[in-house]
């Protein structure tokens, strides 16, 4: 798959977009469509669309943004859109007007005005009634998203950040505000269709990403910090505004940092636009509080399918507020939820922006990043998570110290060992993956760095039920214990974050399903696992309904993770999205004098003949077909009774699918859906099968009720299974 590489390019002269969106609209008399603005002089440009004299409006009627320079409709989607109803007095007077904010994407933009989008499901040629004058954008190289980085030397830091152009790219830094002393030329590189994989990224969700520039600070001081400015020698281009970081402590036992993470996050648009999905969800195209829409949103919800992540705003806020001594963060992947839809990608870096600009960010790969069929994921061709990018806007758009197509590498940080890894290919005894991971185990001197953390995608342990198939939760938990749960036992891996589970748990310090006792010096026996998919798209809460004894905690709740790390103590807390309240607080000890024991801990494990009963939720697990089975049934069910759907007509998720999915709104939206499961007869309505059956009497409807019982969260906290050797607090 290849790639460009340009270095210190000249800008181009003349502005990029070559040709004009080719709609024809058919205009009535009285009819407009008029922007306040006809430029881009800023990013997130203010913008008022009014919109006047439309005969005969609906509730499907849409305004959409669409880069001009896009051939046509059929080959592109908007970048974003707002129903008409957005405005209270539409459809009675055929008038509205509707707000935006318009990022900086490098190309002219243009709204059209869709009627009845409905009709046609979808945004088509034929529902355009009037078009906008092209806004132009005069900032295209005016640097936008920039996010810091660790280059794996702890005297670096780079710098990242997209144009229009190539340029001659060039950050400049110093100890004191506005006074520069140093200077470092970068370099910039770029994709097209033509290196990604299939559609929608190589189709109607391709947009041009610019270029992608990359400096690298050098000569940087421990805790030190460090003001700087990245930007183009060419004046005309100019600089971003000034940015300032501290550097990590210098590296060994006797430091102490602050870390911040999470997994999951994606992305939101920050005017409430809506996005077009790239499976084409209903509620796109049915208007809003209709019964098609109604039954859409309950469809979202019981399939956890965010079109936007509305909570992933408050949990950047949330991290941007804990940021005081922070100096490193972490994404454990499906980073923007893009999935073959590019402009996605600059929205999460506007969004990221003011936190990734004042520490580095530091990233792992997800299924949504890299998963495609016949592209080298481990998946046996079964995933189209990535929708066609198979990774590469990833890794050019986050430059990790690792190589191109393999995102694992290592770094250290303080007195911590951080190892970042792929749940995505093959990490199976005897791949590249699994060589490298075991060298890095044993290469790591715990005299130095006596903490050793991992962080994945995919989690090694997960309160969830979905089963069967290559690419289900238990299936890769279980294949990941195989590969890595020994290693990272025997070299005495202290934690593992991970996500892909939309919600947070923690297990206790375990080994094969079971929880250990500390070692003689007090020291954890065997890593704990901590799954922090809980940072912005839908939760999951197809969760056991009572906890295995391995998990102390496991909450539905979105947030952040914030931990700190010294010689002796590692400290975390989950933090909830919404308030900053505690979900989990806990700690992990090792005496001043610890040391490293991969020999009494192979020992250990070879004389390890304890057993672990599991319950059949947890081996084999559910078959995600035959619960299908049993959500089908509900919603035809509903379908036919369409009467029942209309309590939720004024619920939250109906009324604005960018809201954040609490506990709360899901069960407010699922009352329909647990009215119909309820009934004694539906099981025979249905036709259901003795292990369907099997599932909504023991699963659902007992996971329903405990969901009901504690409002609006979920939490399952037992601070008694593993002490004494992890402290807990509460």
């Amino acid at each position: 798959m290849g790639w460009r590489l340009a270095r210190r390019r000249s800008a181009a002269p003349v502005h990029a977009v070559c040709w004009a969106l080719a709609v024809c609209v058919s205009q009535a008399a009285g009819q407009s469509l008029k922007a306040n603005v006809s430029q881009i002089l800023q990013n997130r440009q203010p913008v008022q669309v009014s919109i006047q004299g439309v005969e005969q409006p609906s509730a499907a009627d849409a305004v959409a943004l669409y880069l001009s320079g896009a051939p046509d409709l059929h080959s592109s989607v908007p970048l974003k859109y707002k129903w008409l109803t957005d405005a209270e007095d539409y459809l009675r007077t055929g008038s509205a007007e509707i707000n935006f904010l318009l990022l900086n994407q490098r190309q002219d933009v243009v709204f059209l005005l869709f009627q009845n989008i409905s009709k046609h499901q979808g945004f088509f040629e034929s529902d355009v009634i009037a078009r906008s004058g092209v806004i132009r954008n005069t900032i295209p190289n005016q640097p936008f998203g920039g996010h810091l980085a660790l280059t794996g030397n702890p005297s670096e830091m780079s710098i990242q950040w997209s144009t229009r152009d190539s340029g001659q790219p060039k950050v400049q830094w110093g100890s004191q505000p506005g006074q520069y002393t140093a200077s470092s030329q970068g370099c910039s590189v770029t994709y097209t269709r033509d290196d990604l994989c299939d559609a929608p990224a190589t189709t109607t969700g391709w947009i041009d990403p610019g270029f992608t520039h990359n400096a690298v600070m050098q000569g940087l001081q421990p805790s030190t910090r460090y003001y700087y400015s990245y930007g183009d020698e060419d004046p005309a281009l100019g600089f971003s505004e000034e940015s300032s970081f501290v550097t990590g402590p210098q590296v060994g036992p006797d430091a102490e940092i602050k870390v911040l993470a999470n997994a999951d996050m994606g992305h939101v648009e920050p005017d409430g636009s809506n996005e077009f999905e790239y499976d084409r969800n209903k509620r796109l195209v049915n208007a809003v509080g209709s019964d098609e829409e109604l039954l859409s949103s309950i469809d979202n919800v019981l399939h956890g399918n965010g079109l936007e992540q509305g909570a992933s705003l408050d949990v950047t806020v949330g991290m941007i507020s804990n940021a005081a001594n922070a100096t490193l963060a972490f994404f454990d992947g499906d980073l923007s939820y893009a999935r073959g839809f590019g402009t996605q990608w600059d929205v999460l870096f506007d969004q990221a922006q003011p936190l990734s600009t004042i520490m580095p960010t530091m990233v792992v790969e997800g299924n949504h990043e890299r998963d495609q069929p016949h592209t080298g994921d481990r998946f046996q061709n079964t995933g189209t998570d990535s929708g066609g990018e198979c990774g590469v806007p990833t890794y050019l758009r986050y430059q990790m110290p690792a190589d191109f197509g393999r995102l694992w590498y290592s770094f250290d940080h303080g007195p911590a060992h951080f190892l970042q890894y792929s749940t995505e290919v093959d990490f199976s005894p005897g791949s590249p993956q699994h060589d490298f991971i075991l060298q890095d185990l044993q290469s790591v001197d715990r005299s130095v760095t006596p903490w050793v953390i991992v962080n994945g995608h995919r989690p090694i342990y997960t309160p969830s039920l979905s089963a069967v198939g290559p690419g289900s939760d238990l299936v890769v938990a279980r294949d990941l214990r195989d590969a890595l749960e020994d290693l990272f036992f025997t070299y005495q891996v202290d934690m593992t974050l991970s996500g892909h589970v939309h919600l947070y748990s923690r297990t206790c310090p375990v080994l094969r399903k079971l929880c250990q006792e500390a070692r003689a010096d007090g020291s954890a026996r065997a890593p704990i696992h901590l799954v922090i998919g809980n940072g912005g798209q839908w939760l999951t809460y197809f969760v056991h309904p009572s906890m295995p004894p391995y998990f102390p905690n496991v909450a539905i709740e979105h947030g952040y993770l914030v931990y700190t790390v010294n010689r002796t103590t590692l400290s975390a807390q989950m933090l909830s999205y919404a308030d900053g309240a505690v979900l989990d607080d806990f700690q992990l000890h090792k005496p001043a004098d610890w040391r490293a024991d991969p020999a009494g801990q192979a020992a250990f494990l070879s004389s390890f003949n304890q057993t672990y009963e599991e319950s059949w939720l947890e081996n084999p697990g559910i078959d995600l077909g035959q619960l299908e089975g049993i959500l089908g049934a509900a919603q035809a069910i509903l379908a036919d009774h369409p009467h029942l759907l209309h309590p939720i007509t004024n619920s939250t998720l109906p009324q604005n699918s960018n809201a954040a999915d609490t506990v709360g709104n899901i069960l407010e939206n699922l009352q329909p859906f647990m009215t119909v499961i309820r009934n004694h007869d539906f099981g025979k309505a249905a036709s259901l099968s003795e292990y369907q059956q099997r599932i909504l009497d023991d699963v659902l409807l007992p996971l329903l009720h405990r969901l009901e019982s504690q409002g609006s969260s979920f939490r399952h906290a037992d601070p008694h299974v593993f002490e004494p050797h992890v402290q807990v607090s509460r």
